[in-house]
């Protein structure tokens, strides 16, 4: 009878090896989802052998929607982590039109107190004492 015996550092490369190439695999399938979004994609591998990535990601779907459409590209054993980013662009159009709605009070610290104001007096009330080049 033969008996065949496997060193743990074989069977750790073997399963590296995997890992690299799903993470290589779904890393491809992700730069094709994302064609002209700017994102960026984080590895991790924990020590129980789980695999993770953390995807970061700019001026794109929300979170949760984004989420149920990558369960079709990346395999259940991966677990994902999302992050939205917004553009300095995007933040500006958001707050240019609460502000021209004129319906959020800003809580701001003012001479020493809390101060509630409409966003509109808040903005001026910042714009009066600012040098504008």
């Amino acid at each position: 009878m033969r008996t065949m015996t496997t060193s743990h550092t074989a069977c750790a490369k073997a399963k590296e090896q995997d890992t690299d190439k799903i993470c290589l695999e779904v890393s491809m399938k992700l730069e094709k989802f994302f064609e002209g979004v700017e994102y960026e994609l984080v590895w991790a591998k924990a020590r129980n052998g789980k695999i993770g990535v953390m995807i970061t990601y700019k001026d794109f779907l929300s979170v949760g929607l984004l989420g149920r459409m990558l369960k079709d590209i990346i395999p259940s054993e991966i677990h994902v982590n999302l992050k939205r980013e917004y553009s300095d662009e995007v933040l500006a159009r958001i707050l240019l039109n609460e502000f021209k709605k004129n319906r959020i009070g800003v809580v701001d610290c003012y001479g020493g107190s809390l101060v509630t104001e409409p966003i509109r007096a808040y903005v001026y009330r910042l714009l009066s004492s600012v040098e504008l080049n």
